[in-house]
């Protein structure tokens, strides 16, 4: 259940540097690159900790051995939680540096920006990162 939303995550955080690219690189806090590396880091670590903690838990033979894996699956999901909320954040701060500053935006792709597709794309990006916020 932990795994599957991780795998979208990863493809919305390359979406959202290919976003910051067409809006231009400018307007971000970080390279689009440092955004994608970032994040997956953050979910490997954390699938590293929830796949740890369930095994220590389902092999273990003590009260408080078991607990200990609990723990460290949970700490896992709390990275997952932290992670993606420290995600929803820059991405905010993005879209409000697009609109603060309009004149930084890539001219040279005004057309692409203001198409129905791309505009379709971004709104869909945006409620499926809620829905993985909310599972």
């Amino acid at each position: 259940m932990t795994i599957g939303p991780t795998f979208f995550t990863a493809s919305i955080y390359l979406c959202l540097s290919r976003i910051i690219v067409v809006f231009g690189e400018d307007l971000a806090r970080f390279k689009p690159r440092t955004y994608t590396i970032s994040f997956i880091v953050s979910d490997i670590i954390s699938l590293i900790l929830q796949a740890t903690g369930g095994a220590k838990a389902s092999g273990a033979v003590t009260y408080d051995t078991k607990q200990t894996g609990i723990h460290v699956m949970v700490a896992g999901l709390a990275l997952q939680v932290v992670s993606l909320v420290v995600f929803m954040i820059l991405c905010a701060d993005f879209v409000y540096s697009v609109h603060k500053s309009p004149e930084l935006k890539d001219p040279l792709l005004q057309k692409l920006r203001s198409s129905r597709k791309f505009i379709a794309f971004l709104w869909c990006t945006y409620l499926f990162l809620i829905y993985i916020f909310s599972i």
